[in-house]
């Protein structure tokens, strides 16, 4: 009776010593993985990529008849980018040799519109989804549509139903690329592509689109939304 007393003694040493070793070797364990993903991220090469977009041409009157939305405001401020994950950054093992194209940077600027043109929004202010931007030393440079803080715009917006659709806020994406911007330009409705020098056009039906690339007053462009919409 005695020596059985006497095991059972030594068992209740043992055993709680046992499971103590085991939490320290699960607690090394997780640290050293927590080093070794900071590691990781720190000796990882920042990752710069540069794209063009092809853009399909749109007429003015494309753009407003597909669009969802046009409004009239300023941009007000820009949201820090963010990768298109459920945490916003690129996994660690991701590299610059094995990025896919599924990843994607993108940017969410806050606009804030002063005239509904076309469709219904009663918000103060709309998230518009531009892609390109920066994540840390991660980089992305898209060819496409820009949006600046403070700079006023007519804009073509459509509904997002791509990869970014359930990432973030309620959004639109800019309708037609740059074809879908317009910049108020000493009182004129100036398309981003005329601004930005890219409207090359041979083709009959877009040389008539050349008036309202090089510019329209407010009221010529209301007045060409109210006959197409």
């Amino acid at each position: 009776m005695w020596y059985k007393t006497k095991l059972i003694r030594r068992l209740f040493v043992v055993i709680p010593l046992i499971a103590l070793g085991i939490i320290l070797l699960s607690t090394r364990a997780s640290s050293n993985t927590l080093d070794t993903n900071i590691a990781m991220l720190e000796e990882r090469e920042p990752i710069v990529i540069s794209s063009y977009a092809a853009m399909e041409f749109k007429s003015l009157e494309d753009l407003i008849k597909q669009s969802d939305l046009i409004v009239h405001g300023a941009v007000s401020t820009a949201n820090p980018s963010r990768w298109n994950t459920p945490d916003g950054t690129l996994p660690n093992t991701v590299t610059l040799d094995t990025i896919s194209a599924d990843f994607i940077i993108y940017t969410d600027m806050v606009f804030e519109p002063k005239t509904v043109l076309k469709g219904n929004s009663s918000n103060d202010q709309l998230i518009v989804r531009i892609f390109g931007g920066s994540v840390g030393k991660d980089q992305m440079t898209i060819d496409a549509e820009e949006l600046k803080p403070g700079t006023e715009y007519v804009i073509f917006l459509a509904k997002d139903t791509g990869s970014t659709a359930q990432l973030g806020p309620e959004h639109y994406l800019v309708f037609g690329s740059t074809q879908g911007i317009y910049e108020i330009t000493e009182g004129r409705v100036v398309a981003q592509t005329a601004l930005r020098g890219e409207q090359q056009r041979t083709d009959p039906a877009q040389l008539r689109d050349d008036k309202a690339l090089a510019g329209l007053s407010m009221d010529e462009l209301i007045r060409q939304i109210d006959q197409a919409k």
